[in-house]
């Protein structure tokens, strides 16, 4: 497996918005809301509260000069020892490449100085809550319930 994670440019938008398509079908079904748009995401961010969009990193996942994915992630938040994944979602599911982003991802952010890695899965998607628990997330941090989703925030030391 050989995966790159690539800062998305504008140039990235057409493809991203046909990926997106079905990972808007995802998302609403795990966890009843949708990301923001490739467009949104690229120039406004999807940030925290008092969030700044130089932390906000937006990466495509290529394979073979193919995007086959994207990852979203901020830095600094909840505090500035730490980083936030926001979304990861691939076209090819069950081939490793998930993994390969996280581990990908991690070293990144160890080598920046970060300490610890934060991700929200939603409670009805116990395929994403084993692959995180996989990935060495295996702190609950919160548990996250809505009328309308129920979720848990994991952490994991780096």
């Amino acid at each position: 497996m050989n995966i790159e994670l690539i800062k998305i440019t504008q140039a990235d938008v057409p493809v991203l918005n046909k990926i997106y398509e079905q990972a808007c079908e995802y998302f609403a079904v795990v966890q009843n809301r949708v990301p923001p748009t490739p467009a949104d995401c690229l120039n406004k961010g999807d940030l925290p509260p008092g969030g700044a969009l130089e932390n906000f990193c937006y990466l495509k996942i290529v394979k073979n000069d193919e995007i086959i994915g994207w990852t979203a992630y901020y830095k600094g938040y909840p505090d500035g020892t730490s980083a936030y994944i926001a979304y990861i979602y691939l076209t090819e599911r069950g081939k490793g490449y998930g993994g390969e982003t996280i581990n990908q991802l991690i070293n990144t952010l160890k080598r920046e100085g970060f300490l610890r890695i934060l991700c929200a899965v939603a409670l009805n998607n116990p395929a994403a809550i084993k692959f995180w628990h996989k990935m060495g997330f295996n702190k609950i941090k919160l548990v996250d319930i809505h009328e309308n989703y129920s979720g848990l925030e994991l952490e994991r030391k780096i």
